[in-house]
Formats: structure tokens, sequence, C-alpha cells
């Protein structure tokens, strides 16, 4: 089992963003270092996402600054994984065969014997050759989510991964998560689900309703 280490990923320091005065996220603070998840809570418009995005690169920032450590201040790209947004499906490839072009755009390093154990958690093996137009909401966002699980990140950037899952699901996620933290893989996450928070959490982010 994998420990924490001293040395932070990613370090937030009084990261805001404002749009045309308006304030979308409030500065906040704070640092996840491999083998930690830090969960992000609040209520909607506080501003979960848009922390997300600026994690990601996908946003800047108008105050305080992000720092990157480790593999993530050399390839960036390369070691975050995540699941933010709709899931990115061709619809005329199957689940299998989107799992296959993921490996190859990695260059082959996925961690294949995760994809077993990914895919039959979340119920997703009988359904590997069928197209997205074929899966239900509930299993286009387990799918959505194993893309992110299978990657061999050092940091997973997810947003409100439990919605659309049923509770079994719910619950084959949290010890999913767990397992990658225990692994020493650095999760952010934000959610609603008080329960996928307690297995998976060590410390909390908690944004005010604005």
């Amino acid at each position: 089992m994998a420990t924490p280490t001293d040395v932070p990923l990613l370090i937030a320091d009084s990261l805001g963003k404002e749009v045309a005065g308006e304030p979308l996220l409030d500065p906040v603070s704070f640092s996840v270092a491999a083998g930690e998840c830090v969960a992000v809570t609040g209520p909607n418009g506080s501003g979960k996402t848009t922390l997300l995005r600026l994690i990601l690169g996908r946003d800047t920032p108008t105050t305080g600054t992000l720092t990157y450590g480790g593999p993530l201040a050399r390839r960036r790209n390369t070691h975050i994984g995540s699941a933010l947004g709709a899931p990115p499906f061709y619809e005329d490839l199957t689940l299998e065969e989107h799992l296959t072009l993921l490996t190859v755009s990695w260059g082959g390093e996925a961690a294949t014997g995760r994809f077993a154990a990914v895919l039959e958690a979340l119920r997703l093996t009988r359904i590997l050759h069928r197209f997205p137009s074929e899966l239900s909401a509930g299993e286009r966002q387990a799918a959505g989510i194993t893309f992110a699980l299978v990657q061999p990140a050092s940091l997973l950037v997810l947003d409100e991964p439990e919605q659309g899952l049923d509770a079994e699901r719910t619950h084959a996620l949290g010890a999913l998560l767990a397992g990658r933290r225990e692994s020493g893989t650095a999760i952010v996450m934000a959610s609603h689900d008080a329960g996928l928070v307690a297995a998976t959490a060590g410390a909390t982010v908690a944004l005010a309703d604005r």
C-alpha cells in the first residue's frame, strides 16, 4: 500500500476566477500529493467545475497560482486523467474499440490488467461490443469513468463521477478510487455524494454558496 508523499503534485494558492467582475470561483488554497484524495464539495454554482477546469488547464485563473510538481511538471498532459463533462465518445466505435484507441494514444502504456477489474466492477464487461447509442445513460457515465480510471495517470481529476450511477456502481466506484489512491495516484474529485467522499477522500475543500 502506497502512502502519501511530502512532495505535492499540485499546489493551488489563492486560486480564483472572475468573468467581467463576477466571481466564478472564490480564492481557494490546497495541495495534493501522490496517494492523496482531495474532495471538492459545495452547492451548485459554488465553482467546483471551474476549479477542475483550472487544474486541467482548460481555463486560466484571474487570481492566485497553480504549481505542478513531480511528473506533472514535466509532462502534465500525459500524467493527468480526467472525467469532466460528457464522456468523449465516437459513435461508430464500440466500448472495446474506445479502450483500444485510448491505449494506443497513451503509447501502449495503459495498465491492461486494470481494464478487466474496472469493467467488471462497473458492470460493463457484458456490453464491451456495444456502440454508445446502445448504452443507457448510466452505462455511458460508467464508461466515461472507465476511460479515466484505466489511464496510467499520476493525477485523476473527476467532476461528480457518481452522477447517473446507481447505488451499486457508486459503491464500486468508491472502491476503485480507493484502490488507485492506495497505489499512489493523487485524486481531486468534485462530488455531492457524502458516502463516496467518505470512502475515498482524506481531505475536503468546501466551497461556499455564493
